[in-house]
């Protein structure tokens, strides 16, 4: 397997970003003013002319609802479907997330430092 040049990742990202706009119905303006993102570059990304930030990539993927990876195929691996679960049950049982936690610092040497250095969310 070959390595995509950048261009072809400016067009494959592009595409995404265009699918995801249609997606929740969002004409390029609309996705500018929810981004704060120029319109002109919004139409750069898309047809593969300009690669944006990883700022802006993860602007795009908040306004859009999607996961960032949505916007970045064949460069990051799609979550896996146990992941995804996990990901639904935390996110509609917040109240179990500082248990997982506990859980998982007593079993992995390392995770307090990450998880600590992290914000807190919904507090």
């Amino acid at each position: 397997m070959t390595t995509p040049t950048v261009p072809d990742r400016a067009v494959t990202i592009g595409q995404a970003i265009r699918r995801a706009r249609f997606n929740v119905g969002f004409t390029q303006e609309d996705l500018a003013s929810v981004t704060g993102i120029l319109r002109t570059n919004i139409s750069k990304y898309e047809n593969g002319k300009r690669v944006p930030s990883i700022d802006e990539l993860y602007a795009i993927a908040d306004a859009c609802a999607c996961p960032i990876s949505d916007l970045l195929p064949d460069v990051i691996a799609p979550t896996s479907p146990d992941m995804q679960t996990i990901v639904r049950i935390l996110t509609e049982r917040p109240d179990v997330i500082p248990t997982v936690l506990a859980t998982l610092q007593s079993h992995v040497h390392g995770i307090p430092d990450v998880i600590d250095a992290r914000p807190v969310i919904g507090r």
